[in-house]
């Protein structure tokens, strides 16, 4: 990574030298750059190499697209109608440079979907640095630039499963924006941009995670979306610049360049997996280093040149400057070695941003980590009292996180606490079904039972001896389901919905398993089937309309009324018909729904925490 990175900057220096022909432009951005403590996450964290590559690859072709210059800068090229930002118009890239350049593209593609930014990047490049130009040349250009779609976008619908954009893979967890509506829709990306150019300018507290608590659209705009309203007010004006020439259009091709590139990582128009994060303005900071670059020079030779104002002040100034940079590496350095292994990372970032719930729940399991290799029985405790209190934090903020209920419920079982351990596991589970090691943890204290295992191995004698024999298959995959191994029971249902697959038991069993083993598009497809054949199935109607919510909510809205009919003091299918009249927009019903659970639940359940954020989510909601 740190030679990726370091072969980034030699690239910047050329690519910002070929287009403004200003040596000491492009070196001063390119050691800001190399140095800004914002780059810490993607050189140091592994993840970050994706960065790297797709930098690598965007700025060679743009290298390629752009011979070396000869002479020193000047302001304009007469005769073509445009202002250029280099001493005169470079050579039009021979067929072989674009070629290459083409392949380079495909390159940083492959290595991260953010590169589709490249054909504005190079036709904004092209038209600043060519001018006007007859329609031949754009062309020609065009047809290179379609090339490495024309073989991504097929890579990219098999990679993922017939589609060009993938399944939603997140929560408001990690990305707060999934459960911002109306006027949240609006200025939490502003929030984030406002982020961004503060870390951009102070990069004091740093963290690898900005997921829900850290960045709340809900809280209203704040300093930070004031200063997002300005970047964006900024970028506009500058933009207005364009057609102008000297400095501000060299601004304007900058401000043009940052806008197509930050656009996907923006929240703006379509959501991503986080938030934001730091590691993703690696790519857009470049057009922001060469403009506080270009910004510097042009200052240095406006007031500090000989004869000028500031020239008695250069040398302090240029001390200044180098100290600038010096100070910035070493909060670089300073933050990469947090980067060195979890705990030192984790600890760094929540003492940086303590209201976290991720970066609470990933410092806790940490802590559990050390505790179980913790020889001596006083350290053990306190680790383990840590872990429990990191855990109590994260679950304040988001109380229905099931990867801190369940960890709550293993520290609870590690300090000897079975009861309430049992009870978060059990949450876990019913939040997320696919907890797999929530499941074995709860089947690992039953199969502490002698009686459990004795019936195993005897349903797993008689299944052998009788492998035709239907109702031992479905009696041993759901022993297996309790004792947390949902793989096994999949496995052994196979044969029996294989010789029955219209028997209502081998299909409600076989559906349990393919929920718990996590595919849940064939489970569907084995669920509708049990209604169809069982309309009065409360608890198929019930998966469904947790299957269905997302991907189809009329049919999920169709399938929670009619469990709750079916089951309707039962509390699964009236929280299923809360959520599924959330889906269709009738939040007014799912408030209602909800508000009545809530006044059922004794006051000490933990389900009423989950259930108040949940009515307070949907209050927000317009």
């Amino acid at each position: 990574n740190l030679l990726l990175h370091a072969g980034v900057c030699v690239l910047l220096w050329h690519f910002a030298r070929r287009v403004f022909g200003d040596e000491p432009v492009a070196s001063v951005a390119a050691l800001l750059f190399a140095v800004h403590p914002l780059h810490a996450e993607a050189v140091a964290g592994v993840v970050g190499r994706a960065e790297l590559l797709a930098a690598s690859f965007l700025l060679a072709g743009l290298v390629l697209l752009l011979p070396a210059r000869v002479e020193p800068a000047a302001r304009a090229v007469p005769g073509n109608g445009a202002v250029s930002l280099s001493a005169r118009p470079v050579a039009r890239p021979a067929a072989i440079r674009s070629a290459l350049a083409a392949f380079a593209f495909l390159a940083a593609l492959l290595s991260k979907e953010t590169a589709i930014c490249y054909p504005a990047v190079v036709l904004l490049t092209l038209h600043v640095v060519h001018g006007r130009q007859p329609l031949r040349f754009w062309a020609v250009h065009g047809l290179w630039l379609l090339l490495p779609l024309v073989v991504y976008f097929p890579l990219r619908f098999a990679a993922l499963d017939q589609q060009l954009i993938r399944d939603r893979l997140t929560s408001i967890l990690m990305n707060p924006m999934y459960d911002a509506a109306g006027f949240e829709r609006l200025h939490g990306p502003l929030t984030i941009l406002g982020r961004y150019v503060a870390l951009l300018i102070v990069p004091g507290r740093l963290s690898c995670d900005y997921g829900q608590a850290i960045f709340d659209p809900h809280a209203g705009p704040n300093a930070y979306t004031l200063l997002g309203l300005a970047t964006l007010a900024t970028l506009a004006v500058g933009l207005w610049g364009y057609a102008s020439g000297g400095v501000r259009r060299q601004l304007a091709y900058l401000a043009a360049l940052f806008v197509a590139s930050y656009v996907l990582i923006s929240n703006a128009f379509l959501l991503i997996g986080v938030s934001l994060a730091e590691r993703l303005m690696y790519w857009p900071s470049l057009p922001a280093c060469v403009a506080i670059g270009l910004g510097g020079v042009r200052l240095w030779r406006w007031r500090c040149a000989a004869g000028r104002g500031w020239a008695e002040h250069a040398r302090l100034i240029r001390a200044a400057g180098v100290l600038l940079l010096a100070a910035l590496a070493l909060r670089a350095v300073v933050r990469s070695v947090d980067w060195h292994d979890n705990e030192a990372l984790l600890a760094a970032d929540v003492a940086s941003y303590p209201q976290g719930a991720h970066l609470n729940a990933s410092l806790a399991r940490v802590r559990m980590e050390q505790a179980e290799a913790a020889g001596d029985a006083r350290a053990r405790a306190a680790l383990l009292a840590e872990a429990a209190r990191l855990l109590e934090r994260a679950l304040r903020t988001a109380p229905r996180y099931p990867e801190a209920l369940r960890n709550r419920g293993l520290v609870h079982l590690m300090l000897g606490q079975r009861e309430p351990g049992v009870a978060c596991l059990e949450r876990a589970l019913q939040l997320n079904p696919s907890d797999v090691v929530a499941r074995r943890q709860l089947a690992a204290l039953g199969a502490q039972d002698a009686e459990l295992q004795q019936r195993l191995t005897a349903l797993q004698q008689v299944v052998a001896q009788r492998p035709d024999d239907v109702p031992p298959r479905l009696e041993l995959s759901r022993l297996l389901i309790q004792l947390g191994q949902p793989r096994a029971a999949l496995e052994t249902l196979e044969p029996a919905h294989q010789q029955a697959p219209q028997k209502l038991d081998v299909l409600r069993a076989y559906a349990d398993a393919l929920l718990v083993n996590g595919l849940h598009k064939p489970a569907r497809e084995v669920l509708l089937r049990v209604v169809e054949r069982d309309p009065s199935d409360w608890q198929a109607h019930t998966n469904l309309a947790q299957l269905l919510a997302e991907d189809d909510p009329p049919a999920a809205l169709r399938h929670a009324l009619e469990a709750s009919r079916l089951q309707p003091d039962d509390l699964r299918t009236r929280i299923n018909l809360a959520g599924a009249y959330a889906a269709n927009r009738r939040n007014d019903e799912a408030l209602q729904v909800l508000r009545e659970v809530e006044r059922g639940l004794p006051p000490g359940d933990p389900l009423r925490a989950i259930v108040g954020e949940r009515i307070r989510a949907l209050q927000r909601q317009p």
